[in-house]
């Protein structure tokens, strides 16, 4: 099925959830990726996605993807992973491995506005996986990200606690 979800476009798997006629909750995965709650689903199958303080903010278009949340590093047993509002960053950009684009980084301040940390550009190379092993006690991950030579998890990570905005371009 392939629905408008606020300026999205691409396949969307929608799961109904009981509630209101004319308004009907779901639950709602964007490439992959399950959208945090409440996503309501209007009868003209137009999806508004509202949602607050750390839950990620995402909106995309077919070249350009736009990220806003809070990083956090969450750590667990043997691992440590690099995530915007409890999403790993890595499964975020998995779906420009191998193709060339332009990141800029921003850091989001209420006075200031944005704050341009850097742009990087290049051929992305993301690596992440999330599972568990035959001989290892929790969940395991793999959570790396580079722009050419450029560590971009890295970078990141110096902003820890801060409110950012990850803004992709694909060439």
């Amino acid at each position: 099925m392939s629905l408008i979800v606020k300026g999205i476009r691409g396949s969307i798997r929608i799961h109904e959830v009981p509630g209101d006629e004319n308004a009907v909750k779901k639950r709602v995965w964007v490439h992959g990726t399950q959208c945090p709650p409440p996503v309501i689903v209007r009868p003209d199958w137009t999806l508004d996605l509202h949602k607050t303080n750390n839950r990620l903010k995402k909106m995309e278009t077919a070249k350009m993807a736009s990220f806003t949340g809070k990083m956090i590093l969450v750590e667990e047993k043997g691992s440590t992973v690099l995530t915007m509002d409890q999403i790993p960053v890595a499964k975020l950009f998995s779906r420009f491995n191998g193709r060339q684009m332009s990141l800029s980084i921003y850091k989001l301040n209420t006075q200031a506005g944005k704050e341009l940390i850097g742009k990087y550009e290049g051929s992305a190379d993301v690596f992440y996986f999330e599972g568990g092993q035959q001989f290892y006690a929790g969940t395991k991950y793999v959570n790396d990200f580079y722009i050419d030579d450029e560590d971009i998890i890295e970078k990141l990570e110096s902003l820890l606690d801060e409110d950012v905005r990850l803004t992709v371009n694909e060439e």
